[in-house]
């Protein structure tokens, strides 16, 4: 054990490695017949929020006056579709596409993870560090 990796360790860390991998997950679904459902992460929010907290971001001019920031809208448009049509999407996807999609998907969300914690690491909540110009760099 590495002294990083002692008594001190943030709990949050010990959490996410405990939840198994996107690849873990994908072999154990066949073995079991069962989906395994990871634990809603910290911060986790309803679709009604989720859509309210995206309309606020697609309104910032910092973010709709920049290429950078238009592709990040573009990007987040995309998801909250899911948001609002995510039954129809299962609905509607072919039965031989569905574990595909669905290790793409576990794939993205490990991806959206990493994202949000560089997010939260370099200054949330820290009116100094937001640099709105930064998008566009």
């Amino acid at each position: 054990m590495r002294v990083a990796d002692g008594p001190l360790k943030p709990l949050h860390r010990t959490t996410a490695e405990a939840l198994p991998s996107a690849g873990v997950v994908s072999l154990m679904r066949p073995q079991t017949g069962q989906q395994i459902r990871r634990p809603r992460q910290r911060g986790a929010r309803s679709p009604v929020e989720l859509l309210a907290i995206f309309d606020s971001l697609r309104r910032d001019p910092s973010l709709r006056l920049n290429e950078a920031g238009r592709q990040v809208l573009r990007m987040l448009d995309a998801c909250s579709a899911v948001v609002r049509d995510r039954q129809r999407i299962i609905d509607t996807v072919p039965a031989h596409c569905r574990e595909p999609l669905s290790q793409l998907a576990d794939g993205y969300a490990e991806i959206w993870q990493l994202l949000a914690d560089d997010l939260r690491r370099t200054g949330i909540g820290d009116p100094a560090m937001v640099q709105p110009s930064s998008l566009g760099a």
